[in-house]
């Protein structure tokens, strides 16, 4: 039994020669964008601070308060 699939319908083939052209395009391609900010990183964290893991969340709070200073004394930025 043979279906019929209109005519310009994407086969396995041919998806798997564009996305391996296109990964072939990535590849080749430099990354001149992808250059450091002077600026300083943020992070943001989101934590549980009430409910059933507050005191989870809050641990977490404090080593996110302490690990400036740590990475500081370190000589990381």
């Amino acid at each position: 039994m043979t279906r019929k699939s209109p005519i310009n319908a994407v086969t396995r083939r041919s998806f798997a020669a564009s996305a391996g052209a296109a990964g072939l395009l990535a590849a080749t391609t430099p990354l001149d964008f992808a250059r450091a900010q002077g600026a300083p990183l943020k992070v943001g964290v989101l934590l549980p601070l009430s409910g059933a893991q507050a005191s989870i969340g809050q641990d977490c709070y404090r080593g996110v308060e302490v690990a400036p200073g740590i990475f500081q004394a370190l000589g990381l930025p």
